[in-house]
């Protein structure tokens, strides 16, 4: 990740320019002002997508103001890097209901939601290898390490702002650029098996260059049974009652919707598809069935195709995490799902269905052979 001193990635826009804390703020050599000046230093104990618990030296500024039900959000450094992250954490005293552990998306809690942005960001993460992984998507970088955690949370790569910021206000050149990098987005995740199935002008981010798709707390594995859609709005309608599983068709239904939005100002009806002819220009042809039933609509790397973009090399590389996996990898699964397991038999009942695996990964040894 590029170091913030380079002015770049730029910061959300409830991050303040110059933070306030307890440390005062000073002038470097040039006589500006430290962009990092006003956080608190801490040391952050986190446990890596490979199941590693580490420790971070960093600077944390304030939480963003509270415009999200589930987390509180805040702006980390680390000091040794110098590289951004978001943290995003649960509230303290923020607890699990009982219910069902097959009940779906429709009734889930804060810990659920977390708990599937970190089994997403895993299979991201181990979908992608290292030097291909996206842009266009935010990237796991760890999360909490087991519930004695006061605020569980997640640790993300992140940059550029909600694209809200700039609906209908996009440059010329952008017009062009922001479609084609939304679709690539589109592309890896289908690539990977993923649906995000909440895309929006908030979970969508631009950083006047490129989109990146951000916040998979609702997202699924294609084929998933789900829920209804969370966001009414933005969602196909062959999401919004819930009988369908997941499938890539809905995100291009969403991303259409965003499209419009974003070139128009116009917000999406409660019911009935907006006409792509309204939106004018090349566009209108890209959206052209995007709004047809399910099985009607192209893929991401078809609009691309009728766009002449080239694809994304990331889409091109990406694998579905095999059944027996990278043991680092496979070492985090197991840690993770332990935590998972053990806060179930906290609030439900113990029955065998609350030992499953997650349902993001298949079964794997309880006593894997790294432990001996």
């Amino acid at each position: 990740m590029t170091s913030p001193a380079d002015g770049w990635p730029p910061r959300p826009s409830w991050w303040p320019a110059e933070p306030t804390g307890r440390r005062s703020s000073r002038r470097t050599s040039a006589g500006r002002t430290d962009p990092f000046d006003g956080m608190d230093s801490v040391h952050l104990v986190y446990r890596d997508i490979h199941g590693a618990q580490r420790v971070m030296r960093a600077l944390v500024g304030e939480d963003g103001p509270p415009t999200d039900p589930v987390y509180l959000a805040r702006r980390v450094v680390d000091t040794q890097t110098r590289a951004e992250y978001v943290q995003k954490r649960l509230p303290a005293g923020s607890s699990r209901r009982r219910r069902p552990p097959t009940s779906t998306s429709s009734d889930t809690d804060s810990y659920d939601l977390l708990d599937n942005e970190i089994q997403i960001g895993l299979h991201l993460v181990q979908s992608f290898s290292a030097e291909r992984y996206p842009r266009e998507l935010s990237r796991l970088v760890g999360s909490y390490l087991g519930d004695t955690e006061e605020e569980p949370f997640i640790l993300l790569a992140e940059r550029g702002y909600p694209a809200e910021n700039v609906a209908n206000r996009l440059l010329l050149d952008q017009v062009d650029a922001f479609p084609a990098s939304l679709l690539r987005a589109l592309e890896c995740l289908a690539a990977a098996g993923v649906v995000h199935r909440c895309l929006t002008p908030q979970t969508v981010r631009w950083d006047d260059r490129h989109v990146q798709v951000t916040d998979f707390r609702h997202a699924a594995l294609a084929e998933e049974p789900t829920g209804p859609a969370p966001e009414f709005r933005w969602a196909a309608p062959e999401t919004r009652d819930g009988l369908e599983p997941a499938r890539p068709s809905e995100d291009l239904y969403s991303a259409g919707l965003v499209l419009v939005h974003m070139l128009t100002g116009r917000l999406p009806g409660m019911s009935g598809a907006p006409d792509p002819r309204n939106v004018g220009g090349d566009v209108a042809e890209v959206l052209a069935d995007f709004f047809e039933a399910a099985n009607l609509r192209s893929t991401p790397r078809d609009v691309l195709a009728r766009m002449g973009v080239p694809p994304s090399t990331s889409a091109g590389g990406a694998e579905m995490p095999p059944q027996l996996a990278d043991p680092k990898f496979l070492e985090g699964r197991v840690r993770f799902d332990r935590i998972r397991r053990q806060r179930r038999s906290d609030s439900d009942s113990d029955s065998d269905s609350d030992l499953d695996m997650t349902r993001i990964f298949p079964r794997v040894d309880d006593n894997p052979p790294w432990e001996g």
